[in-house]
């Protein structure tokens, strides 16, 4: 169980990550020539980094002990957490066929999910 909750803070490492990425290209206007290296070494860039970096060596602890065929599917829930994370911090809008798509995916999940441990 707890690799379960290691691969979900992977995940969830994940998602940060890209938000504090938009972030810092919005703040800082996105990268080029001389100025672009400077705003490379935004804290919010370095701090994503480290996140993903978090996030690989937790999925790694997870993989020690779970199948890779059951974990694989799982950072699809991504499909949906960044959206949210966009639309709440960014206020960035998820349009209805948005929507439909993280559904799709979200149930794709669950019976990938579902269909990798015997509950019988």
């Amino acid at each position: 169980m707890s690799e379960i909750l290691i691969a979900m803070a992977s995940i969830l490492l994940v998602a940060i990550s890209q938000l504090l990425f938009k972030s810092a290209m919005s703040t800082s206007g996105g990268l080029s020539g001389v100025r672009g290296v400077r705003k490379r070494l935004h804290p919010k860039i370095a701090i994503g980094l480290t996140l993903n970096l978090a996030s690989a060596l937790c999925w790694i602890i997870a993989l020690r002990k779970l199948e890779i065929s059951f974990l694989y599917p799982m950072p699809s829930i991504n499909y949906l957490l960044v959206p949210i994370g966009a639309w709440w911090c960014f206020g960035e809008r998820i349009t209805t066929w948005r929507r439909i798509a993280i559904c799709v995916i979200w149930l794709g999940v669950f019976i990938c999910l579902l269909g990798g441990h015997d509950f019988g």
